[in-house]
């Protein structure tokens, strides 16, 4: 059993309520920095998992979860590090850390605390990882396996268009509405929790799939007034789930036999890593991504630098038919 499934396993038995300086912390994040639902989920888990093992540190019957948070020693503080370690990725036990120590900044801001238990705590750098990818060859088969030329067909196509051409988060393109769309400048505004809404400008051919599936995304169908805006739809009338799209995906990359199970994450993962082969600005790539930093491109940039008969930077645009 991994990590992942045995934590939710992990200190149950004794009191793992969550108190309530989390959902106060959690309702910060949402309203003040308006953190996505997924990074809000991810945090809860977390912070459930910290008062959870500070519940099994304290005797029966002692103080709720806020105070036991309120109360943390240099001692639990280390044993929490020590039950972390050796369990989780790198990736994953930064993203743990970072909950707990976020939670504890939060309370030195209301004045709750006066020092940080884990400000000390230095996060170790993420193991670089081999970054899965689509070749541009893969991406002609994977729109060659959408056969067709039903309106669900011309989402699909379109879907891929995009998180390919922008690089965007799969909750990103969940989020998009008609009004993005801006038909005679051929951009797409894209809006982000916690960032700044951002303008994308599509290739010719991906352009080309956006406005096929507009003019073809039956209006009729909608059933659910508060849809009426939603960009990508399903077959009935409403918007479209992650899982629906992760999905579709697998099909068609199975369709197409491509050897790499195709994702929104693997999309994003081949925008920024076609861009730089043709020698695109960081920064440009960086601001396409939606990244606040410039460490987020380090990883592509460290995998190009390692990759074997690296080929050379090209300077032509890909191109993709669709029909």
């Amino acid at each position: 059993m991994n990590a992942e499934v045995r934590e939710s396993n992990t200190f149950t038995q004794k009191d793992s309520r969550t108190g309530g300086l989390i959902e106060e912390y959690l309702c910060y994040l949402s309203e003040k920095k308006n953190r996505s639902a997924s990074t809000l989920d991810s945090y809860k888990n977390d912070l459930d998992q910290f008062t959870a093992f500070l519940a099994e540190l304290a005797s029966a019957g002692s103080c709720g979860p806020d105070s036991r948070i309120l109360n943390i020693n240099a001692d639990s503080t280390r044993r929490f590090i020590d039950f972390l370690n050796g369990q989780y990725t790198p990736s994953t036990l930064n993203r743990k850390i970072t909950a707990v120590r976020g939670l504890y900044s939060y309370l030195i801001s209301t004045a709750r605390l006066s020092a940080n238990p884990f400000a000390r705590l230095r996060i170790r750098p993420v193991e670089p990882t081999s970054i899965e990818y689509l070749e541009e060859a893969h991406l002609q088969q994977l729109f060659d396996a959408i056969s067709g030329s039903h309106w669900l067909a011309s989402r699909d196509r379109a879907i891929i268009a995009i998180l390919y051409s922008t690089g965007m988060r799969v909750g990103e393109l969940l989020g998009l509405c008609a009004d993005d769309i801006d038909l005679d400048n051929k951009t797409m505004q894209i809006r982000t929790a916690g960032r700044a809404t951002r303008l994308c400008h599509l290739a010719a051919w991906a352009w080309h799939t956006v406005e096929r599936y507009m003019s073809r995304r039956p209006l009729s169908y909608i059933t659910d007034p508060s849809q009426n805006d939603v960009l990508f739809i399903n077959r009935n009338g409403d918007g479209l789930s992650a899982r629906s799209i992760r999905r579709k995906l697998t099909e068609y990359s199975r369709r197409a036999n491509l050897p790499v199970e195709t994702t929104p994450a693997i999309l994003r993962h081949s925008c920024a890593i076609h861009m730089l082969r043709r020698g695109a600005d960081v920064k440009a790539v960086r601001n396409l991504l939606g990244h606040l930093s410039a460490s987020s491109i380090r990883p592509y940039l460290n995998y190009l630098s390692e990759e074997p008969n690296q080929p050379a930077v090209l300077s032509e645009p890909v191109e993709i038919a669709v029909s």
